[in-house]
């Protein structure tokens, strides 16, 4: 999934819960931020697209199933994130 299409889920998702951008990013990111991820402007990092994630009770696979990213710098950061946060929480 590239940056605009990750964004266009994230907003349906975003909506599908009835949240505002603000309600969403809040504690995470400025608001400014998540709507230029939503435009497609911008990719989320890692650690953002893990927390926002988190509050839309998906994971972060949901993202990346069945999509292809030429970025994979990105995608080995996010799966990287994900194996630190797992460690974290069976210690």
């Amino acid at each position: 999934m590239n940056g605009n299409l990750i964004g266009l889920e994230l907003r349906r998702l975003r909506e599908d819960y009835g949240l505002t951008q603000a309600q969403l990013c809040e504690g995470i990111c400025h608001q400014s931020m998540l709507s230029k991820i939503e435009k497609g402007e911008t990719y989320p990092s890692a650690p953002i697209l893990y927390k926002i994630t988190q509050k839309l009770d998906v994971d972060m696979e949901y993202f990346f199933v069945s999509s292809t990213i030429e970025n994979y710098d990105y995608i080995k950061e996010a799966i990287n994130i994900i194996r630190r946060e797992v460690r974290k929480k069976t210690i």
